[in-house]
C-alpha cells in the first residue's frame, strides 16, 4: 500500500571567503527551515561546509566522529530527521570525499566514499572510494552518487541488484541529463543537492521538480533554497516487455490489473523509454499485484535476461 516518505534537497553551499563557522550556521538555519515540513530525510550538496577550502585542507578533517557530525547529529536528533552531510573523512591516513549518513537518533549509519574523485582531487590526495554503499534507514534504502562520479554509469547499474528506492546526489555541478539516465537504470528516484540547481528526477526518467539560484525568483522573491517532495515509496518501474506487450496472450497483466483494480494504483508512462511506473495506493502492495497478475518488475526482467544470455554462452564455449 502507499508508503509516502518526504524528502528535503538544501540547494546551498558554503560562500567564497565565508567563514566556515559562519557556514555551519547558515547550514543550521536551513535545516531547521527544512525540518518545519517533517522530512524523513535532508541531504546537503557535495562538500557544502569544505569546498571552498583548499583539498590540502580537506585531508585535516579527523576520524569520525568528529565535530561536524557531532553537531549534525544533534540537529538530527533534535527534528527527528535522518540527514546526508557530505564532508571530507579521513580513514587510515587516507583522505575521502564522503557522504556521511545519519539517522533520526543522530548514529552515524555509515558513509559513501566518491569512488571517482576528479584527477585534480586525486592528484591532491583524495582517495577513490570502494565502490556503491546502500544504506537502509526507517523509509527506505537509499544510495549515493557525488559530482564526477555521474560520468560512470556502470554504478548506476551496478544499483539494479540493490533495489534502491532512491539515489542521493550531492554535487557541484547540475548533472543534467546524466540524473535522467541513473534514475531509468537503477530504476530509482533521484534527489540532487547543488547549490546551483536542485533536481528530482522520477524512476520514469522524468523530471518532477527542481530549485536553485540558477533560477531568477531565487533572485526575485527571496526564496529558501530548499527542495522538498512527498513520494510514494510502493512503487517500482517496469518494461513494458511482457507486462504490456506480450504476445502469449490475449491480454497483458497489466491491462487486467487496470480492468480490476485501477482504483487502487496509479500509473505513470515513460513510452519513449518503453517502461511505467506502478504504483499501489490503500489495500495492496506492488509485490502483491505483481504476483497476482503476473508482473515483474524492469529489474528482475534485466536480471533474468542476464541470466539467459550467460546460460547460452556457457553452452556455446562448451560447444566449441
Amino acid at each position: 500500500m502507499a508508503r509516502y516518505v518526504t524528502i528535503s534537497s538544501i540547494a546551498w553551499g558554503i560562500a567564497p571567503g565565508q567563514a566556515f563557522e559562519d557556514g555551519l550556521q547558515r547550514a543550521t538555519e536551513l535545516l531547521r527551515l527544512a525540518a518545519v515540513a517533517r522530512p524523513d530525510l535532508i541531504i546537503f550538496p557535495e562538500l557544502f561546509l569544505h569546498h571552498n577550502l583548499p583539498i590540502e585542507r580537506w585531508c585535516e578533517a579527523g576520524p569520525l566522529p568528529n565535530p561536524v557530525t557531532e553537531h549534525f547529529s544533534a540537529l538530527a536528533r533534535e527534528c527527528r530527521v535522518n540527514l546526508v552531510i557530505p564532508i571530507p573523512t579521513v580513514v587510515d591516513g587516507r583522505c575521502y570525499n564522503s557522504a556521511v549518513v545519519l539517522d533520526r537518533m543522530g548514529e552515524i549509519v555509515g558513509k559513501y566514499d566518491k569512488v571517482h574523485p576528479t584527477i585534480g582531487e586525486m592528484r591532491r590526495g583524495i582517495t577513490p572510494g570502494a565502490g556503491p554503499a546502500v544504506h537502509a534507514l526507517d523509509f527506505g534504502r537509499i544510495a549515493h552518487s557525488i559530482c564526477y562520479d555521474l560520468n560512470f554509469p556502470h554504478q548506476a547499474e551496478a544499483l539494479q541488484m540493490e533495489e534502491v528506492d532512491l539515489i542521493c546526489f550531492h554535487s557541484m555541478f547540475t548533472g543534467g541529463q546524466l540524473l535522467n539516465h541513473w534514475a531509468l537504470m537503477a530504476g530509482a528516484y533521484v534527489i540532487s543537492a547543488y547549490e546551483e540547481d536542485s533536481r528530482l528526477i522520477d524512476m520514469t526518467g522524468l523530471d518532477l521538480m527542481s530549485i536553485g539560484r540558477r533560477y531568477e525568483q531565487f533572485s526575485l522573491w527571496k526564496l529558501h533554497p530548499i527542495m522538498t517532495a512527498r513520494l510514494n515509496f510502493d512503487r517500482r518501474l517496469f518494461h513494458v516487455d511482457y507486462n504490456i506487450a506480450d504476445m502469449e496472450h490475449e491480454q497483458s497483466g497489466i491491462n487486467r490489473l487496470l480492468t480490476e483494480r485501477a482504483y487502487q494504483v496509479t500509473i505513470d508512462h515513460n513510452y519513449p523509454a518503453s517502461v511505467f511506473a506502478l504504483g499501489a495506493l490503500e489495500g495492496v502492495t506492488v509485490p502483491e499485484l505483481c504476483a497476482e497478475y503476473g508482473l515483474q518488475t524492469r529489474n528482475a526482467y534485466f536480471r533474468q535476461s542476464a541470466a539467459i544470455e550467460a546460460e547460452l554462452r556457457t553452452k556455446s564455449t562448451a560447444h566449441a
